[in-house]
């Protein structure tokens, strides 16, 4: 393997790091707006959720299929983050 593929694959693993923290910011800051705000929080969490799966496909289809070791790591972990943001949308409590 050449230093040009060694960085080439460095450089593949860096940008799905960013995009699944991006994506890991927005399901947590969804996850911390319906915990704390309640009732309030309406639609902001619910587009930091749709963002957050906008960014988990994206981690899936662009990075994980040519690149799948490393990067189905961040992907896997980036769409239990975009569940759990979904989850709290759905079960905030005024909703019950």
């Amino acid at each position: 393997m050449s230093w040009q593929e060694l960085a080439g694959e460095f450089l593949w693993f860096a940008v799905n790091v960013a995009v699944a923290a991006v994506a890991l910011l927005s399901a947590v800051i969804c996850m911390g707006l319906c915990y704390f705000r309640g009732t309030r929080s309406g639609r902001l969490p619910l587009y930091g959720a749709l963002i957050s799966l906008i960014l988990t496909i994206a981690c899936w289809l662009i990075f994980v299929y040519p690149d799948p070791p490393a990067s189905m790591i961040c992907a896997a972990v980036t769409s239990l983050a975009t569940f759990m943001a979904f989850g709290s949308w759905f079960g905030r409590y005024d909703r019950s």
